[in-house]
């Protein structure tokens, strides 16, 4: 649909986002009201009705807030903060209220934990480092990019590294005594206020493909877009069979052994040649911990190709587990 001057809409599967811009609040308003009155009326023809009584409304300058907008004859008022997709955010875009949100979400699954867990007895130390690590980790970390300026403020650092102790703690078996840097070094985890910027960093990343931490001119990988992508009807896939070679026919040739793997966010790729004399060699590569698994096995079945042409072996056999790399 064709919006309103400096309005932008995202739709998701229940729910739309609408942000709207201008220089002074007379064109807001009268820029927010068209928007909506397009979207009202979109709505209608598609036999869809919007509920009034939950859209939310947030101002984020004084200006802003004066502006009276309207949807479907009824007044909106506006909100000191909105909940989107998952994230609170504020009027001041100052991101406490969500991080104190996420602390609380985790400290309700923390008192469920140590029911568990005790000095003594209880959940092992490995098991509670997973969950740390696999369910904790990423319920604070979520969107982060979004928030993570909430972690110049000192409550806030303070906040999530006495939530992090707590579960520092479960993990090294400790007692109250033991101060908080003690615990979180003993239990080797990342400080979560470090670990934020980190993720936020990668997100980031993924988002303006430009790293403070790579040079300019290394690429990175993304995905195709679906407009330069052929059609499913004119891409022509590998065709492969699957069947049985005789033993001694592969051992008188190089075979190569390829593998990627993805474990505690750090990702490697791995090629192992064998020779017909019975030499091996081994050739290992990181990747960036934003990789996927799939990157790191079609890297080493790229670089085991690579090493193929380099040296003109023929005949050679590779051999890898990844289905969805040979696909």
């Amino acid at each position: 649909m064709d919006m309103a001057p400096g309005a932008t809409i995202q739709a998701f599967a229940d729910d739309i986002f609408l942000l709207v811009r201008a220089k002074d609040s007379n064109n807001l308003q009268l820029n927010a009201n068209n928007a909506l009155s397009i979207i009202t009326k979109w709505g209608q023809e598609m036999k869809l009705t919007f509920g009034v009584a939950k859209t939310q409304a947030i101002a984020f300058t004084c200006k802003a807030a004066r502006c009276k907008l309207y949807m479907s004859g009824h007044l909106l008022n506006f909100s000191n903060e909105i909940k989107l997709l998952g994230v609170l955010i504020d009027k001041k875009l100052k991101f406490i209220k969500h991080v104190d949100f996420i602390v609380n979400k985790v400290r309700k699954l923390y008192t469920r934990l140590i029911t568990f867990v005790k000095p003594t007895w209880g959940i092992h130390s490995e098991n509670i480092e997973i969950i740390y690590k696999h369910v904790i980790e990423p319920i604070v970390c979520y969107a982060s990019s979004i928030w993570q300026s909430a972690i110049g403020y000192k409550c806030v650092k303070e906040k999530l590294l006495s939530l992090q102790r707590n579960f520092a703690l479960r993990i090294i078996r400790g007692f109250r005594t033991v101060s908080t840097v003690a615990c979180i070094s003993i239990a080797q985890l990342c400080p979560l206020p470090i670990k934020i910027k980190e993720i936020a960093d990668n997100e980031r990343t993924r988002i303006t493909q430009v790293s403070q931490y790579l040079p300019s001119d290394v690429t990175l990988d993304v995905p195709a877009k679906p407009g330069n992508l052929l059609h499913p009807s004119l891409r022509k896939p590998i065709k492969f069979t699957e069947e049985q070679i005789p033993t001694e026919y592969i051992i008188n040739s190089y075979r190569i052994y390829t593998d990627g793997s993805k474990h505690s966010n750090k990702v490697g790729a791995a090629f192992v040649i064998h020779k017909p004399n019975g030499e091996k060699l081994i050739r290992k590569y990181k990747l960036h911990d934003s990789c996927s698994v799939f990157q790191a096995e079609l890297l080493a079945i790229s670089k085991a190709c690579e090493w193929i042409i380099e040296h003109k072996i023929n005949p050679t056999y590779i051999f890898f587990d990844s289905k969805s790399g040979l696909q």
